[in-house]
């Protein structure tokens, strides 16, 4: 359910879940390395800014060292995910970060990415360039990532994320962001584990919970980033 600030319509955790799924659902455009064109060509024709979602688009993915089945990978265990998930909902226990985390372990959904939002047009399609070039090259600790394409009736933002494989381990998630902030991402960034998309965490959810677990602010001044932890 949406509800209106103003002019501005504010969308609970429900709408952003369903708006999320209807994107998974979409075509996913996604580089393949055996393909004729050069990754540059490949880039340029698929610009998140000229790639419309109105066509039936979902995402721009490009893959790091380890591929990643988007739509199958660990069908059976996301569906046993979600069953256990419906039980913690029905149990009456407290739902906090920790335990979601250990749902995520059992069932081997632990992968997280760090996100960006960015403006439509050229600073988008060059941003996107950089985090693209950095995944594919193996400048980045990462093994995927993925734009939005360009969507009408929109604040005209794009969401950038950029995969690693556990967010528990918080090495791995800093490392990846210091990785990030080397190729050249000033934005201020949020890490969210995939298992809280999963299952409906996002803004004003029900249970509390923020979004996302670390924030990331780059100082202009200091050239250095500062990363935060989200209190659960």
């Amino acid at each position: 359910m949406d509800k209106t600030s103003g002019n501005t319509k504010i969308k609970d955790a429900v709408t952003l879940h369903a708006e999320a799924q209807d994107m998974d659902d979409g075509e996913w455009i996604i580089y393949d390395v055996n393909c004729s064109e050069t990754f540059s060509t490949w880039l340029e024709k698929y610009s998140p800014s000229k790639v419309y979602s109105d066509d039936g688009i979902g995402w721009i993915a490009v893959e790091g060292h380890t591929r990643r089945d988007h739509k199958k990978e660990h069908v059976a265990l996301l569906d046993e995910l979600l069953e256990a998930w419906d039980t913690l909902k029905e149990s009456g226990r407290p739902i906090k970060l920790q335990t979601i985390s250990d749902l995520a372990k059992t069932y081997f959904v632990t992968t997280g990415k760090w996100l960006f939002y960015v403006e439509s047009g050229a600073k988008v399609d060059y941003l996107w360039r950089l985090v693209a070039t950095g995944v594919v090259e193996g400048q980045l600790p990462s093994i995927s990532a993925k734009v939005s394409p360009y969507k009408e009736n929109t604040d005209g933002k794009h969401v950038i994320c950029i995969y690693n494989n556990d967010f528990t381990n918080e090495e791995d998630v800093y490392l990846l962001e210091s990785a990030i902030r080397k190729i050249g991402i000033k934005c201020k960034m949020y890490y969210k584990p995939d298992v809280f998309t999963l299952i409906g965490v996002y803004s004003r959810n029900e249970w509390g919970l923020r979004p996302s677990i670390y924030q990331s602010t780059f100082e202009i001044t200091s050239r250095q980033s500062t990363i935060s932890k989200s209190s659960q």
